[in-house]
């Protein structure tokens, strides 16, 4: 029996596929896209069959061990959009199908009883309690100390006790102090019961269409009969009514059999979108985001992929959902950088959700009250639809926006204020009233930083070249980077001097600023450090929402598609913190950023009002912010960008090099620069190579290289010859980012 070949590509950093016998045995039961098992030298790797050949030039061939149990494999679909992916984004097809297919939905698992653990507690609490038994309980601070590091928001009993050296005892001790829950896989799989509970939204009823929603729904109706690829941008004002779109689009999808794909930015949003189209769908939506444990995720993919989810809401990684007959792809808030993945493959999930859609052969919605000005372009060139919602349903107004220059109150009041005096009427008149409040900071923390004002010195993180972030609540300092902490200093490490200063403005100053003025106002904080366990966004939103507080203050997560009747007040503390970013986009987020929060007030029955603070009054994203002018805040950034050849005119590609050594890792950047001078020659721009913004991070040295061009297919082939010549270079990472959305 003559023999049969394969060619194998591995989850590994190369570019290139291995070949393999394909044993008698295995030969019906694999075919192209197979999951598989093979060697890879001493180790035994997860592969995928991406050809067949008759004959090998390669001597002493290996065989393929096993399929994956499952009987996963790859539809043309997934794989064509996998192989997009990796030429586009210049990383290796073996990381890409990783990506689309992740080890958690083959892994085979045992019917035995595993305990998790988990944080009940937010990390401010923990850390806290830390310090209070000091010197004692040295097990329960291993524990604890351990859950704090680990990012996983449950970890296996066994795992604790291995890490740790701690038994049963100490965990439950843990437990009945509330610190810790202990839950079965049983339990974690068991999601949905919260779900039923519907914190956050109403029931939903069938609402009279406004004469601009029939309009848009008709048009896109249209195209869902066509079956061929449309890709539409919905621009509509906060509350136009575009999740209603949305439904009603999705509702006629599944009616006729097929699925559907709502991607989401931020894991705030979760909750309440998903209980809107579970109240519609029941039963066959699946949820899929970066909360849910492996088994979680493993279990929602195979609803999907068994038929019996007919959509998918979810996070970037939901437009890889293993549908078959796909009709309709949705991208909320499609304009948010969320959507940029920041690892291998560093992919934009709006722009796969498109291909994904070109590949399929079906409509794709990108919604946004601010688009963003490469889907803006695209609409202007005649490659996307731009359909258009300008006004709030049921008649509902625009909030009313107020303007405060900081430097003249700064002047008035003859010191740095974070609350106006207007803004602080205005918080009063609510809380008389009985309405709601949001208070917007796009940052965490008590201050920015902690110097020394004898010498200057500032407190940096031995780790990584940023300065350390003040936590008042637990006084200490910590690194926003790795994590690591020390307690809040007395005396400059430099000087000696006593004089520090703990400068900026964070959200828990704001919170004990709001205290001190308003002691009887129920006050919620919501930032990355209050929502790091996995149900506190839905306790904290759903508080919110059931009216137990009366403030939310909150960074960018929740600066949009939250949707509170009850806030007739949306306050922005400091407008301009997003415009000080080092980043060609920083105007485009900043006016993002403030027509998205400002949309939060009044989508009830009752008006809303905004009050922006700033020092940057004059700035043009600021100034048509007030407006609410999108058109003419896009037309003038994109004048701009096209004077300079920025994006979305050209393209840019960030090459990042790493390594512990700062002067070797110079040197092969520079090496590298060499070879795509030579490789790509007049096609590149290319500057660098330059220190990365934050040049030291966990121990390592950064160096990027930007390169600009008109069209990065046209230039990946060089890039990764380049890429390949550098393999010789030991001990430096080498990493590629297309189409970057910070440059750090």
């Amino acid at each position: 029996m003559s023999k049969k070949y394969a060619k194998v590509l591995f989850e590994i950093a190369l570019f290139k596929a291995f070949d393999y016998i394909v044993p008698n045995h295995l030969k019906d039961e694999i075919e192209i896209g197979s999951i598989l098992k093979a060697p890879f030298g001493s180790r035994i790797l997860d592969g995928y069959v991406v050809e067949f050949i008759e004959q090998t030039s390669v001597n002493a061939l290996k065989e393929i061990l096993d399929v994956c149990a499952e009987k996963i494999f790859l539809e043309s679909d997934l794989f064509a959009l996998a192989k997009w992916i990796s030429e586009y984004y210049i990383c290796p097809m073996g990381l890409t199908l990783k990506a689309v297919y992740p080890t958690y939905v083959r892994k085979k698992r045992k019917e035995k009883k595993v305990l998790f653990v988990s944080l009940i507690k937010n990390n401010e609490e923990v850390i806290r309690y830390i310090d209070s038994i000091e010197g004692k309980f040295v097990r329960q601070v291993a524990v604890l100390n351990y859950l704090l590091k680990r990012k996983e928001q449950y970890l296996p009993q066994e795992e604790i006790f291995k890490q740790t050296g701690t038994d049963k005892k100490v965990l439950e001790s843990l437990k009945k102090k509330e610190l810790v829950a202990l839950v079965s896989e049983s339990e974690l799989v068991a999601r949905g019961e919260e779900v039923k509970k519907y914190r956050y939204v109403d029931s939903v009823k069938t609402k009279k269409l406004t004469s601009d929603q029939k309009n848009v729904l008709d048009k896109i109706l249209s195209l869902l009969k066509t079956d061929s690829f449309a890709p539409v941008v919905l621009h509509g004002v906060t509350g136009s009514g575009k999740t209603e779109i949305y439904l009603r689009t999705i509702q006629q999808v599944i009616a006729v059999g097929k699925q559907a794909i709502v991607l989401i930015p931020e894991i705030s949003l979760t909750p309440q979108t998903e209980e809107r189209f579970r109240k519609k769908f029941g039963d066959l939506v699946a949820v899929f985001h970066s909360r849910l444990s492996d088994t979680e995720r493993s279990r929602e993919w195979k609803k999907m992929r068994n038929g019996k989810a007919m959509l998918v809401v979810g996070a970037r990684s939901a437009v890889f959902a293993p549908f078959t007959n796909l009709g309709l792809i949705v991208v909320d808030e499609e304009h948010e950088r969320t959507y940029k993945q920041e690892e291998a493959p560093r992919y934009n999930a709006r722009d796969v959700a498109v291909l994904r859609a070109k590949i399929s052969k079906i409509p794709v919605i990108l919604g946004s009250a601010t688009p963003s000005l490469e889907s803006l372009l695209n609409c202007k060139i005649g490659k996307y639809k731009m359909m258009e919602l300008p006004s709030r349903v049921d008649d509902r107004l625009m909030p009313e926006i107020h303007l405060v220059d900081l430097e003249r109150e700064a002047k008035s009041e003859k010191r740095m204020v974070i609350f106006s005096y207007l803004l602080k009427e205005k918080i009063k008149d609510r809380l008389e009233k009985g309405e709601q409040v949001i208070i917007f900071l796009n940052r965490r923390g008590f201050s920015s930083m902690a110097m020394c004002t004898e010498c200057g010195y500032i407190y940096e993180c031995e780790n990584c070249s940023v300065s350390m972030t003040y936590h008042k609540s637990i006084e200490k300092l910590m690194c926003h980077f790795c994590a690591s902490m020390i307690n809040k200093p007395k005396f400059c490490i430099k000087c000696g001097s006593s004089e520090l200063k703990f400068s900026g403005v964070g959200t828990q100053k704001i919170e004990r600023a709001l205290k001190s003025i308003f002691p009887d106002a129920r006050i919620l904080r919501m930032d990355s450090d209050t929502t790091g366990n996995k149900n506190a966004h839905e306790e904290l939103l759903g508080q919110f929402r059931r009216g137990k507080a009366d403030i939310l203050i909150g960074t960018q997560m929740i600066a949009k598609g939250l949707d509170f009747p009850r806030v007739t007040l949306v306050g922005v503390v400091l407008a301009e913190s997003s415009l000080r970013m080092p980043d060609f986009r920083a105007s485009e987020i900043t006016f993002q950023l403030l027509t998205q929060v400002s949309g939060r007030a009044g989508r009830g029955e009752i008006p809303g009002e905004v009050v922006i603070q700033t020092f940057m009054s004059e700035h043009p994203a600021v100034v048509y912010a007030l407006s609410q002018d999108y058109h003419a805040f896009s037309d003038n950034e994109l004048d701009a960008r096209k004077s300079l050849s920025y994006p979305p005119y050209y393209r840019f590609i960030n090459i990042i090099v790493s390594g512990k050594d700062q002067k070797k890792t110079r040197w092969v950047s520079a090496q590298l620069i060499k070879y795509i001078h030579q490789s790509a020659g007049s096609r590149l721009e290319i500057k660098g190579p330059y220190p990365s913004l934050v040049h030291r991070k966990r121990g390592y040295f950064y160096w990027n290289l930007l390169l600009k061009t008109k069209t990065v297919l046209g230039v990946t082939q060089q890039i990764k010859d380049s890429l390949g010549k550098c393999k010789k270079f030991s001990g430096v990472k080498v990493a590629v980012d297309v189409d970057p959305y910070f440059i750090s």
